[in-house]
Protein backbone atom coordinates (compact mmCIF):
# COMPACT_ATOMS: atom_id res chain seq x y z
CA UNK A 1 0.00 0.00 0.00
CA UNK A 2 1.34 3.13 -1.11
CA UNK A 3 0.44 6.57 -1.77
CA UNK A 4 -1.62 5.68 -5.15
CA UNK A 5 -2.77 2.57 -3.85
CA UNK A 6 -6.30 1.94 -2.30
CA UNK A 7 -6.07 2.58 2.05
CA UNK A 8 -7.54 -0.89 2.07
CA UNK A 9 -6.05 -4.27 0.95
CA UNK A 10 -8.27 -7.26 1.40
CA UNK A 11 -7.06 -10.68 2.71
CA UNK A 12 -7.56 -14.11 1.98
CA UNK A 13 -7.89 -17.12 3.78
CA UNK A 14 -8.34 -20.89 2.74
CA UNK A 15 -8.59 -24.75 3.76
CA UNK A 16 -10.96 -25.09 6.95
CA UNK A 17 -14.42 -24.41 8.44
CA UNK A 18 -13.79 -21.35 10.34
CA UNK A 19 -11.30 -18.67 10.61
CA UNK A 20 -10.27 -16.16 12.95
CA UNK A 21 -7.88 -13.02 12.28
CA UNK A 22 -6.03 -11.17 14.42
CA UNK A 23 -7.70 -8.32 14.53
CA UNK A 24 -10.86 -10.40 14.90
CA UNK A 25 -12.40 -10.83 11.46
CA UNK A 26 -14.19 -13.97 11.72
CA UNK A 27 -14.68 -14.82 7.73
CA UNK A 28 -11.93 -16.11 5.36
CA UNK A 29 -12.00 -12.83 3.50
CA UNK A 30 -10.44 -10.20 5.53
CA UNK A 31 -10.46 -6.10 4.68
CA UNK A 32 -8.06 -4.22 6.59
CA UNK A 33 -6.64 -0.51 6.33
CA UNK A 34 -3.43 -0.70 8.40
CA UNK A 35 -1.43 3.27 8.95
CA UNK A 36 1.66 1.19 9.03
CA UNK A 37 2.90 -2.06 8.17
CA UNK A 38 1.48 -4.85 10.29
CA UNK A 39 1.51 -8.52 10.33
CA UNK A 40 -1.63 -10.20 10.23
CA UNK A 41 -2.65 -13.81 11.17
CA UNK A 42 -5.24 -16.11 10.66
CA UNK A 43 -6.33 -19.06 12.04
CA UNK A 44 -8.06 -22.21 10.23
CA UNK A 45 -10.49 -24.59 12.40
CA UNK A 46 -11.35 -27.77 10.56
CA UNK A 47 -14.38 -29.67 10.63
CA UNK A 48 -12.09 -32.32 13.07
CA UNK A 49 -11.16 -29.17 15.50
CA UNK A 50 -7.59 -28.80 14.32
CA UNK A 51 -6.30 -25.52 14.07
CA UNK A 52 -3.45 -23.88 11.77
CA UNK A 53 -2.09 -20.38 11.56
CA UNK A 54 -0.69 -18.62 9.10
CA UNK A 55 0.34 -15.02 8.65
CA UNK A 56 1.03 -12.35 6.11
CA UNK A 57 2.64 -8.90 6.12
CA UNK A 58 0.50 -5.99 4.79
CA UNK A 59 3.37 -3.13 3.88
CA UNK A 60 2.03 0.31 4.26
CA UNK A 61 4.89 3.13 2.59
CA UNK A 62 3.28 6.28 2.89
CA UNK A 63 6.29 8.18 3.59
CA UNK A 64 6.64 11.24 2.05
CA UNK A 65 9.92 12.59 -0.38
CA UNK A 66 12.40 14.78 1.26
CA UNK A 67 11.39 17.49 -1.42
CA UNK A 68 13.84 20.71 -1.61
CA UNK A 69 14.34 23.20 -4.32
CA UNK A 70 17.39 24.16 -3.15
CA UNK A 71 18.69 27.37 -1.21
CA UNK A 72 17.77 31.06 -1.94
CA UNK A 73 19.87 32.60 -4.42
CA UNK A 74 20.43 36.06 -5.22
CA UNK A 75 20.46 37.20 -9.07
CA UNK A 76 23.67 38.99 -9.83
CA UNK A 77 23.62 42.29 -11.59
CA UNK A 78 24.47 41.68 -15.53
CA UNK A 79 23.64 38.03 -15.29
CA UNK A 80 20.24 37.97 -14.32
CA UNK A 81 19.77 34.10 -14.82
CA UNK A 82 19.67 31.88 -12.25
CA UNK A 83 19.88 27.69 -11.75
CA UNK A 84 17.32 25.93 -9.37
CA UNK A 85 18.27 21.87 -9.38
CA UNK A 86 15.65 20.45 -7.27
CA UNK A 87 15.93 16.77 -5.17
CA UNK A 88 13.96 14.11 -3.08
CA UNK A 89 12.12 12.24 -5.75
CA UNK A 90 11.53 10.62 -9.03
CA UNK A 91 9.38 13.19 -10.77
CA UNK A 92 9.51 17.18 -10.58
CA UNK A 93 6.76 19.75 -11.60
CA UNK A 94 7.74 23.75 -11.14
CA UNK A 95 5.26 25.77 -10.56
CA UNK A 96 7.19 27.46 -14.06
CA UNK A 97 4.91 24.13 -15.91
CA UNK A 98 8.73 22.88 -16.35
CA UNK A 99 8.74 19.47 -15.24
CA UNK A 100 12.72 18.89 -14.84
CA UNK A 101 14.87 18.56 -12.15
CA UNK A 102 16.97 21.73 -13.17
CA UNK A 103 15.65 25.03 -14.61
CA UNK A 104 16.52 28.21 -15.69
CA UNK A 105 15.11 31.42 -14.45
CA UNK A 106 15.81 34.86 -15.45
CA UNK A 107 13.14 37.33 -12.49
CA UNK A 108 12.40 40.52 -13.22
CA UNK A 109 11.57 40.81 -9.68
CA UNK A 110 12.29 39.00 -6.33
CA UNK A 111 9.94 35.24 -7.21
CA UNK A 112 9.28 32.37 -5.10
CA UNK A 113 9.42 29.04 -7.17
CA UNK A 114 7.77 26.10 -5.85
CA UNK A 115 8.71 22.34 -7.25
CA UNK A 116 6.24 19.46 -6.28
CA UNK A 117 8.15 16.37 -5.99
CA UNK A 118 6.55 12.92 -5.83
CA UNK A 119 8.44 9.56 -5.30
CA UNK A 120 8.39 6.35 -6.24
CA UNK A 121 5.86 5.19 -4.45
CA UNK A 122 3.36 8.22 -5.38
CA UNK A 123 4.07 9.89 -2.45
CA UNK A 124 4.20 14.16 -3.07
CA UNK A 125 5.54 16.76 -0.97
CA UNK A 126 6.52 20.53 -1.99
CA UNK A 127 9.59 23.39 -1.24
CA UNK A 128 10.15 26.65 -2.27
CA UNK A 129 12.66 28.56 -3.47
CA UNK A 130 13.60 32.81 -3.34
CA UNK A 131 15.56 33.69 -5.68
CA UNK A 132 15.82 38.11 -5.28
CA UNK A 133 16.46 40.23 -7.75
CA UNK A 134 18.74 42.92 -6.83
CA UNK A 135 19.02 45.79 -7.34
CA UNK A 136 20.73 47.58 -10.46
CA UNK A 137 22.33 50.63 -11.68
CA UNK A 138 23.20 51.81 -15.36
CA UNK A 139 24.92 54.70 -16.79
CA UNK A 140 25.05 56.47 -20.13
CA UNK A 141 25.49 59.72 -21.83
CA UNK A 142 26.22 61.21 -24.93
CA UNK A 143 28.53 62.00 -27.63
CA UNK A 144 27.60 64.85 -29.69
CA UNK A 145 29.51 67.82 -32.13
CA UNK A 146 30.65 70.72 -30.03
CA UNK A 147 30.33 73.19 -33.26
CA UNK A 148 30.88 76.30 -30.34
CA UNK A 149 33.48 74.17 -28.42
CA UNK A 150 31.93 75.86 -24.99
CA UNK A 151 31.91 71.92 -23.66
CA UNK A 152 28.23 72.32 -23.01
CA UNK A 153 25.48 70.07 -24.72
CA UNK A 154 23.72 73.81 -25.46
CA UNK A 155 21.90 73.61 -28.71
CA UNK A 156 25.20 73.72 -30.69
CA UNK A 157 25.84 77.01 -33.48
CA UNK A 158 28.42 78.06 -35.07
CA UNK A 159 28.07 81.44 -37.14
CA UNK A 160 24.43 81.92 -35.76
CA UNK A 161 23.59 78.77 -37.66
CA UNK A 162 22.17 75.39 -35.35
CA UNK A 163 23.84 72.13 -36.27
CA UNK A 164 20.85 70.80 -38.32
CA UNK A 165 20.92 74.13 -40.13
CA UNK A 166 24.12 73.53 -41.54
CA UNK A 167 24.39 69.60 -42.38
CA UNK A 168 20.95 68.78 -42.19
CA UNK A 169 20.97 65.90 -39.47
CA UNK A 170 21.26 65.53 -35.83
CA UNK A 171 24.15 66.86 -32.93
CA UNK A 172 24.75 63.00 -31.87
CA UNK A 173 27.60 61.37 -33.34
CA UNK A 174 26.62 57.35 -34.35
CA UNK A 175 29.16 54.63 -34.11
CA UNK A 176 31.30 55.86 -31.10
CA UNK A 177 32.92 53.05 -29.38
CA UNK A 178 32.59 53.61 -25.48
CA UNK A 179 34.20 51.55 -23.21
CA UNK A 180 33.09 50.88 -19.18
CA UNK A 181 35.58 50.52 -16.69
CA UNK A 182 35.10 49.31 -13.06
CA UNK A 183 36.75 52.58 -11.23
CA UNK A 184 38.17 50.43 -8.09
CA UNK A 185 40.28 48.08 -10.69
CA UNK A 186 40.59 50.23 -13.14
CA UNK A 187 39.45 47.06 -15.59
CA UNK A 188 37.42 46.92 -18.82
CA UNK A 189 34.25 45.26 -18.12
CA UNK A 190 31.96 46.20 -21.23
CA UNK A 191 31.69 47.94 -24.00
CA UNK A 192 29.23 49.61 -26.49
CA UNK A 193 28.67 52.48 -29.26
CA UNK A 194 26.44 55.08 -29.65
CA UNK A 195 22.99 54.98 -30.93
CA UNK A 196 22.02 57.11 -33.85
CA UNK A 197 21.66 59.99 -31.53
CA UNK A 198 24.90 59.61 -30.08
CA UNK A 199 23.53 57.91 -26.74
CA UNK A 200 25.05 55.47 -25.25
CA UNK A 201 23.68 53.30 -21.59
CA UNK A 202 25.47 50.12 -19.90
CA UNK A 203 22.73 48.84 -17.84
CA UNK A 204 22.23 46.09 -15.31
CA UNK A 205 25.09 47.01 -13.59
CA UNK A 206 26.15 46.35 -9.54
CA UNK A 207 26.17 49.95 -7.75
CA UNK A 208 29.16 51.24 -7.48
CA UNK A 209 32.16 53.51 -9.07
CA UNK A 210 32.42 53.23 -12.86
CA UNK A 211 33.92 55.74 -15.66
CA UNK A 212 34.11 55.51 -19.25
CA UNK A 213 36.55 56.04 -22.65
CA UNK A 214 36.04 56.39 -25.97
CA UNK A 215 37.77 54.81 -29.08
CA UNK A 216 38.99 57.89 -30.73
CA UNK A 217 39.57 55.87 -33.52
CA UNK A 218 36.11 55.59 -34.29
CA UNK A 219 35.13 59.32 -34.71
CA UNK A 220 34.16 60.86 -37.25
CA UNK A 221 37.12 62.09 -39.43
CA UNK A 222 38.41 65.55 -38.45
CA UNK A 223 37.00 65.73 -35.35
CA UNK A 224 38.89 65.41 -31.48
CA UNK A 225 37.71 65.68 -28.16
CA UNK A 226 37.03 68.90 -26.47
CA UNK A 227 37.03 67.99 -22.33
CA UNK A 228 34.02 66.96 -20.11
CA UNK A 229 31.60 68.58 -18.38
CA UNK A 230 30.03 68.72 -15.27
CA UNK A 231 28.08 65.99 -16.03
CA UNK A 232 30.53 63.77 -17.00
CA UNK A 233 29.40 63.89 -20.80
CA UNK A 234 32.28 63.43 -23.61
CA UNK A 235 31.88 66.30 -26.84
CA UNK A 236 33.94 65.89 -29.33
CA UNK A 237 34.99 69.29 -31.79
CA UNK A 238 36.33 69.85 -35.52
CA UNK A 239 40.47 70.28 -35.11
Amino acid sequence: MNCTTSIEAELYATGGGTYLWSDGAPTGTNIVSPTVSTVYTVTVTGENGCKVTSSTQVTVDRTPPVASAGIDQTAICGKPSVNLVASGGGTYVWNTTETTESITVTPTVTTTYTVEVTGTNGCKSSDEVVVTKPVCTALGGTVWYDLNKDGLQDGETTNGETLSEQTNTTNGVAGVKVILYNASTNQSIGYTTTDAMGDYVFTDLTPGNYYVQFDLSTLPGGYMPTGTNTDKIKQYRRK
